[in-house]
């Protein structure tokens, strides 16, 4: 009876999660001492494919919302660090290497399972930076919607759908098109989590808005040419089924249509997309719309199983994110620690472009691309390879860098979560930055480039929140204090 107290105690509070991640972390690394790389890939997969779903389960219990920075994270997760090197293990002989960017950039299975270590190290310094500064949830506090809601979600949307249309048009604003960037999506995820009585709409005007906020939400992420910016355009729908209770049992048959949608429309087409270059000038919804049409031409006549298969086997490959890490881990066998070299880019990062217009992007995507040999430089380079936040931390730094790194990173997310607040409805901004940081937790390409986001994150929305709420002063409308919205409504 003891034991099990201490068990418990051990397993209780706030930091239950992390001290799950902690023990994941463990048992996977060590692994690496006691089985071959392709047990490390399986026996951490399988791991990490019910310790992931579980943390995610547990932090959507928590939430308000249901979906939080951290749910989402984790549930995003089980595949690319659950199911993707289950599926790498099992598939690759033991001699074989992994395919990265091309056939001059493979990666050996014992480099992509200690890639795969270190990516889960990093994913447990992060998660714990999070919990350290996240918001507290106190189901007695009380919310504080603005008045005008609607017409406030309504205006933001119509601004970011400008902003999208013509996106070069307010490049002269630098770092603050972070908030113009998420409008469109923040604005329709707002409109779909507040209850309809609190919009007063009826049972047949909200669903009708929020058809059109969609539709305007997937007509902007076209001009991306992004899979997982297009398929964030249900989000907001999805996001609907997770909270309301009633239609929460329909949650599992939207999951399985938006995944047929992916793998038998979206995958393809964008793939026709990316075959074909877009012509300088071109439009580039125009350019999907025509990728679309020739996709419908060359086709197979009927999507039998070896479609699908080939779809299905590109979108897991293509979520294990661990990949690009096991191929830096191979680069610092032969070369070393680069302490620095790729990170002198932060020099000028926080320079406002308002101050100089012509300054770089803030990236190393074109230059790792020309690494890896798919361009003779940098300047030639018309694709973005993300090394991933753990690649750099630990190529110039290694494992201790990548701890205090993704920790420090994590700190910044958990301050700019508790900014948001754990139940921003009601207040368009904040729900701007909620969901802005939540769709940033599976995008990290680079360190600095993720380091230097949050910084401008904090100072564009708090700049944002002080006009906002000075235009509300001055207008005479406080908000007025209403009770908390109910779970589930």
């Amino acid at each position: 009876m003891r034991k099990l107290s201490l068990s418990k105690g051990w397993l209780a509070g706030r930091w239950h999660e992390v001290k799950i991640h902690a023990g994941v972390t463990i048992a996977v690394a060590s692994s690496l001492f006691w089985g071959a790389p392709r047990t490390t890939l399986v026996f951490g997969g399988i791991i990490c494919l019910f310790a992931y779903a579980y943390l995610g389960v547990r932090e959507a219990r928590r939430a308000p919302l249901k979906l939080s920075p951290l749910s989402f994270y984790f549930l995003w997760y089980t595949i690319g660090m659950g199911i993707s090197p289950i599926y790498v293990g099992l598939v690759t002989d033991a001699k074989d290497s992994v395919r990265f960017a091309s056939e001059s950039s493979m990666v050996s299975l014992e480099d992509l399972a200690s890639g795969y270590v270190m990516f889960l190290l990093g994913s447990f310094a992060l998660h714990l930076g999070m919990q350290i500064f996240r918001p507290k949830v106190d189901p007695t506090s009380e919310s504080q919607p603005i008045s005008g809601l609607l017409a406030w979600l309504g205006l933001i949307w119509t601004v970011g759908l400008i902003f999208q249309l013509s996106p070069s048009s307010f490049s002269f604003l630098g770092g603050m098109v972070k908030i113009l960037a998420v409008a469109v999506v923040g604005s329709v995820c707002a409109f779909a989590v507040t209850p309809r009585q609190r919009l007063g709409l009826s049972n047949v005007a909200f669903p009708v808005l929020l058809m059109v906020g969609t539709a305007g939400l997937f007509f902007g992420n076209l001009a991306s040419g992004s899979k997982a910016y297009i398929m964030f355009s249900f989000l907001p729908i999805t996001w609907l089924f997770i909270l309301k209770r009633r239609l929460r049992a329909w949650a599992p048959a939207l999951a399985i249509c938006l995944g047929a949608f992916y793998l038998a429309v979206v995958a393809p087409v964008v793939y026709t997309s990316r075959a074909k270059p877009m012509e300088e000038g071109s439009d580039p919804r125009a350019h999907m719309v025509e990728s679309f049409d020739t996709w419908l031409k060359d086709r197979p006549s009927e999507l039998d199983q070896s479609f699908f298969a080939d779809q299905l086997d590109q979108f897991v490959n293509r979520q294990f994110d661990p990949v690009p890490v096991g191929f830096i881990v191979g680069e610092v066998k032969n070369s070393g620690l680069l302490y620095g070299e790729t990170m002198k880019y932060a020099s000028y990062a926080f320079v406002p472009r308002i101050l100089w217009p012509d300054k770089p992007s803030v990236t190393r995507g074109g230059w790792f691309s020309a690494y890896l040999g798919l361009y003779e430089n940098e300047a030639e380079a018309t694709t973005s390879m993300g090394m991933s936040a753990v690649g750099e931390l630990y190529w110039n730094f290694g494992t201790w860098g990548v701890l205090i790194g993704m920790l420090l990173i994590g700190c910044l997310q958990g301050l700019l979560w508790r900014m948001a607040g754990a139940d921003p409805r009601g207040k368009p901004l904040h729900m701007l930055l909620y969901v802005s940081l939540m769709l940033a937790m599976p995008d990290m390409p680079e360190a600095v480039t993720v380091f230097v986001a949050l910084i401008l994150s904090f100072f564009t929305f708090k700049a944002a929140f002080l006009v906002f709420d000075l235009m509300n002063r001055r207008k005479g409308r406080m908000p007025r204090v209403l009770r908390p919205y109910p779970l589930g409504q």
